[in-house]
């Protein structure tokens, strides 16, 4: 295994370049090359876990007017995974909206409108200032209350208002509101209202939704392989839907069940239809991860006070390990603790946190990591490439670099040459080894559960 520090010690001195700016520009040739080779041999595979969230209905902390409103606050923090669901107020109107985990701030759009009440007296065209008088209100044959649309009808309709012709809602205030054509925005018309309002704030202390369709990805998803959710015993994979088109067609309408049937990726959002209609059931992602810059210098400040097989826990003495993210998952940074023998056993452990000066927690259980006090240790980062080939970067940045850095025709065809070969041989490898190389294709299985069982013949 090499670390970032390794590669980049190798790269300065196979360029004959020891500057700073060479090592700046080391770091930035291997991690590109280093995201490059993944795309194909990859070990940046993983499995990320949500849970279903199922319709239900929720208290705010305080009441809001729905008019105008884009945002609420829960009276308590969402504790299921970030998603977007389609709730109901208390005014009767349906928004997609926003949870995010571990917040009471839900946001939504359009604006709610509320309640028409009160009788059309007047309206006006905006852009002409025609004025007019809507009398009598029968003119208005659709009901406008909680809708967001009217239609009006009539032998003698006044300049401005055509009959049969849907009209939208727009600007509003307590007692006007602006109609626009589905032609667009380009001439409104504007009605006014007498009584209590043309929409009334319809107080809003609860919400209901149909369960969570959109589950928002976590940042280390780049790109899915496969999802599946877990429902009681039974495993279900729903089928990838590849288009917005065939999308907007299968949600013509809001469907609950415990069963998915297809999956959808749209603004990094995970989407599922039929809408899981339980809570808690597992969403499973297989998918791989977003690849980390290598940007960690190795470590080895300090001796090791403790650590014993089996366990997860490492204490350092003057260790200063503070000085890495604490409390933070760091296991996508490819981190390792080597305890150097004959103090240690010299395995390279990847860890998963630190916890303070001198702890850290290991991602898993070392398996034969006895250390006495004062062992000296190194934690560097590796790349995601299997073991034997970390060198290969440096060899295919070192072809680069000869070919456009430094022009020197023999040294680059040396490089490359060189970087071919290795690539040979991990192919070699690659092919002889029970690892997940290419998951790009679906294999073909077959089901047993699928064939009937004969009994041999007596």
């Amino acid at each position: 295994m090499k670390s970032y520090t390794d590669l980049t010690n190798l790269f300065n001195t196979l360029s004959l370049n020891t500057a700073p700016s060479n090592n700046s520009l080391a770091g930035i040739l291997l991690n590109d090359r280093h995201r490059y080779l993944l795309q194909k041999y990859f070990d940046n595979e993983a499995s990320v876990f949500l849970r279903t969230v199922g319709p239900s209905k929720y208290s705010l902390s305080s009441s809001f007017a729905a008019n105008g409103a884009t945002s609420a606050t829960l009276a308590s923090a969402w504790g299921h995974s970030s998603s977007q669901q389609l709730t109901v107020f208390s005014s009767g109107e349906q928004r997609l909206v926003t949870y995010i985990a571990g917040s009471t701030t839900i946001t939504w759009q359009p604006p709610l409108l509320g309640s028409f009440d009160g009788t059309v007296t007047s309206a006006s065209n905006v852009n002409n200032t025609i004025s007019y008088t809507l009398q009598p209100v029968s003119y208005i044959t659709s009901s406008i209350t909680n809708a967001e649309a009217v239609i009006f009808s009539g032998a003698s309709l006044p300049g401005g208002i055509t009959a049969g012709t849907t009209y939208y809602f727009g600007n509003i205030t307590d007692t006007t509101f602006e109609l626009y054509t589905d032609s667009g925005l380009t001439n409104p018309v504007t009605i006014t209202s007498s009584g209590t309002g043309a929409f009334t704030s319809v107080i809003t202390t609860s919400i209901s939704t149909m369960g969570a369709q959109a589950y928002l990805l976590p940042s280390n998803v780049s790109k899915i392989k496969n999802t599946t959710i877990t429902v009681g015993q039974l495993v279900y994979t729903p089928a990838p839907v590849n288009s917005i088109q065939e999308w907007t067609k299968l949600n013509a309408l809001p469907y609950n069940s415990s069963i998915p049937g297809y999956f959808f990726v749209w603004q990094r959002q995970l989407n599922f239809w039929p809408i899981p209609s339980d809570f808690g059931d597992v969403i499973t992602i297989n998918c791989q991860i977003k690849v980390a810059d290598m940007t960690y210098a190795d470590y080895s400040t300090g001796t090791i006070a403790s650590s014993s097989s089996g366990s997860n826990k490492i204490t350092g003495t003057g260790t200063g390990w503070s000085s890495f993210p604490t409390g933070v998952d760091l296991s996508a940074q490819n981190l390792y603790i080597t305890i150097t023998p004959p103090g240690g056993d010299g395995l390279s452990y990847k860890i998963q946190s630190f916890v303070d000066d001198t702890h850290l927690i290991l991602w898993k259980d070392a398996l034969s990591m006895p250390a006495p006090d004062g062992a000296s240790y190194k934690i560097g980062q590796y790349p995601l490439l299997f073991d034997d080939f970390h060198d290969i970067i440096v060899y295919w940045a070192l072809e680069i670099y000869y070919n456009s850095i430094v022009k020197d025709v023999e040294k680059y065809q040396m490089w490359k040459t060189t970087k071919e070969e290795h690539l040979d041989l991990m192919e070699n490898y690659l092919g002889t080894k029970q690892v997940n190389v290419d998951l790009s294709v679906t294999p073909v299985m077959n089901n047993p559960n699928l064939y009937t069982y004969v009994p041999p013949s007596q």
